[in-house]
């Protein structure tokens, strides 16, 4: 979305929630703790493909299972470059998620303290409706040619949670991602308020990770079971609790996005009984609009804004 373009955009998108507001939407409610974990994850010696374990993936007794999250995603990690090409090939979907893990560095203060600070990706995971690819980029001289193509193309979706503070990780690490033009980033987080849950005011102070759990226990009863904090990112090989946080936050983020679909289309057939076809269809665009950002338009808010 550019710029010029916004203030249209942002008319129409909150007509559209106005109207999301007015109906009722059957959610699962904000009471459950049940987590989201893919557990036990087994490291190979050298990871070319890492499965993940069947038991307690899911907690299937709260889901239906004709649900896609009730799916055992596939899970591959890889550290290799050539490797990374041939796993991103074999993608063909039209929608993915990604989550990203960034190096994390210590500051020394003069009072003595220490803070840590994020530095640029260490490990970006993938995922699509068979399951998850997470690359270690932290070893890779460049990002692979296939993942360069899946993020330029403006007919490819890219879905995440923060989207703009991912194209501004890509733009501020030229080495890696050599000038990679990113099309087509959709932040659910934008589109949250679509759901009476994620437009609440506790929500604006959340971070991305909170609002992905905020999102996933409204809709579907289940919270994340690894924590965010404490990863090392930055190592040799992630161990199994870094691998399953990453991995969690790329296949709930795919999931989310089909519940995020569904009231899409429920505030167009809603918007249609009022307005028209035609003019629902702006409405659920102008949201979709609002809420999707590029490399030129994060350089041209930056020119902008600074």
């Amino acid at each position: 979305m550019l710029p010029s373009t916004a203030a249209a955009a942002r008319g129409l998108a909150l007509n559209a929630l106005r109207l999301a507001s007015s109906s009722s939407s059957s959610l699962i409610p904000l009471t459950s703790s049940s987590a989201f974990s893919t557990t036990a994850i087994n490291l190979a010696a050298r990871p070319a493909r890492v499965k993940a374990a069947r038991a307690e993936v899911f907690n299937h007794r709260r889901l239906d299972p004709s649900l896609p999250i009730a799916k055992v995603p596939q899970v591959d990690y890889t550290r290799d470059l050539s490797e990374a090409e041939e796993l991103l090939d074999s993608l063909r979907a039209s929608r993915f998620s990604l989550q990203v893990a960034n190096k994390t560095t210590e500051s020394h203060q003069r009072d003595g303290g220490t803070i840590m600070t994020e530095g640029d990706v260490a490990v970006l995971a993938i995922a699509d409706m068979e399951g998850v690819v997470v690359l270690h980029l932290s070893h890779m001289k460049r990002i692979p040619s296939r993942l360069r193509a899946i993020l330029e193309d403006p007919k490819i979706v890219k879905q995440t949670f923060g989207a703009i503070s991912y194209v501004q990780d890509f733009d501020k690490d030229p080495k890696l991602w050599d000038g990679v033009q990113c099309t087509s980033m959709l932040d659910l987080r934008e589109l949250g308020p679509i759901f009476p849950r994620l437009r609440e005011p506790d929500t604006e102070s959340m971070s991305h990770s909170g609002i992905r759990r905020a999102a996933s226990l409204h809709l579907f009863g289940l919270g994340h079971a690894t924590p965010g904090t404490g990863h090392n990112f930055d190592v040799s090989k992630l161990g199994a609790t870094s691998l399953d946080y990453i991995v969690n936050a790329a296949w709930l983020t795919q999931q989310l996005g089909i519940k995020f679909d569904e009231r899409l289309d429920e505030i167009e057939a809603e918007a249609a009984k009022k307005v028209g076809m035609t003019a629902a269809a702006e409405v659920v665009e102008a949201l979709l609009e609002r809420a999707t950002y590029s490399t030129v338009e994060y350089r041209a808010l930056k020119i902008r804004y600074g």
